[in-house]
């Protein structure tokens, strides 16, 4: 397709290409490819007929190098509605998006609304998203099998307001999930959540910078907890997260490297921390990973949590254990590389000494 020459009453082919994205997400079958040549365009609004097959997946990609760029006016309006993204998912199934350059998003860069798990089996891949409002990928409930590879992510969750309440790839009861070789740089809230119900996922060789110019309780909500801003969070919320590995990942900057926190009173089970790269500036008093205790009432479990074989530098508080001993069921922290660099702070910390845990064959 091609923006500038193209005609939504062609046929489509290479000589008589469409015109909009829209069309090609109406219009596209089973083991169909639109490829989009360089322009500025419109997104998506509806896709919901873009429905690939388990062996004849859907692509939608950048004609071989070209730069397209998805802009901020979206669906044909000034701006995006809360709640909108740039590319808006509904009903989709086995589709590829691929090459592709969202920008100055006034919401979501690629939303993936609908719930009861009706998407499924969508990849996002070695796209660019830069200057979103709001989350740069975003999942509502029960959506599965998802893949967000080798992407880059720039200036996210940058409105500095109540009205930026979700992370850069922001996650919600998303069952058999991958995030790796993505690079995230400059976002304003938590790089990567996945929670409240999200359970069988990899999150791996991601390279993520969290130092920025917000502040270390962005928003403004009159308090500095440890995950806003930060790398990457687990966080139940009210409901369960279950089997999620992090590892592989370097993790930079001035806030908090991984969270697990159950920031309603939610429960976390199997989660593996290991094989990081974790340094946080030691002046930010920020730990390179915690377990969160958001003093609410309610189960707040955090059951067989594994942090291992991960490398911490320049730190403050390399490990910190924030939630009550009574909360917390196999805990290990063991074979880490701890050099903090002080500042009244500690390798690992409890802030309810105990005996309860296991912690061994830790290197400082």
């Amino acid at each position: 397709m091609d923006g500038k020459t193209g005609s939504d009453s062609n046929s489509g082919s290479f000589n008589s290409p469409w015109k909009t994205i829209q069309k090609g997400f109406d219009t596209l079958l089973p083991g169909d490819t639109l490829k989009i040549r360089e322009g500025y365009y419109v997104g998506v609004y509806n896709g919901s007929k873009t429905q690939g097959t388990v062996d004849n997946w859907i692509t939608v990609e950048n004609y071989e190098n070209d730069d397209v760029i998805i802009n901020k006016k979206g669906i044909g309006s000034p701006s995006i509605p809360k709640w909108h993204g740039l590319i808006q998912l509904n009903k989709q199934r086995y589709l590829r998006i691929s090459g592709l350059i969202f920008e100055n998003a006034t919401s979501f860069g690629i939303l993936m609304a609908e719930n009861a798990g009706s998407i499924h089996n969508i990849t996002i891949e070695d796209c660019v998203f830069r200057n979103c409002t709001e989350s740069a990928v975003k999942t509502n409930s029960y959506v599965e099998d998802i893949i967000i590879r080798n992407c880059y992510f720039s200036d996210i969750c940058n409105s500095y307001s109540y009205s930026s309440d979700q992370e850069g790839i922001s996650l919600t009861a998303i069952n058999r999930f991958q995030v790796y070789g993505n690079t995230l740089m400059k976002c304003y809230k938590i790089n990567i959540d996945a929670k409240s119900g999200s359970k069988n996922g990899v999150i791996y060789n991601n390279v993520i910078n969290t130092s920025h110019n917000g502040r270390n309780n962005w928003p403004i909500r009159g308090m500095n907890c440890y995950w806003l801003g930060g790398g990457i969070t687990l966080d139940a919320y009210s409901l369960t997260i279950n089997n999620i590995s992090v590892y592989n990942n370097r993790i930079f900057g001035n806030k908090t490297g991984i969270s697990v926190s159950t920031e309603a009173a939610g429960s976390v089970h199997n989660l593996k921390i290991y094989n990081n790269i974790i340094s946080c500036s030691s002046s930010s008093g920020m730990p390179g990973i915690t377990l969160a205790n958001h003093e609410v009432p309610g189960a707040n479990l955090k059951d067989k949590v594994s942090i291992l074989f991960n490398t911490f530098y320049g730190n403050d508080y390399s490990i910190s254990i924030e939630e009550k001993d009574s909360n917390i069921k196999n805990l290990v922290i063991a074979n880490n590389i701890i050099d903090h660099a002080g500042h009244g702070g500690k390798g690992i910390y409890l802030a309810y000494p105990t005996n309860n845990h296991t912690i061994v064959n830790n290197l400082f």
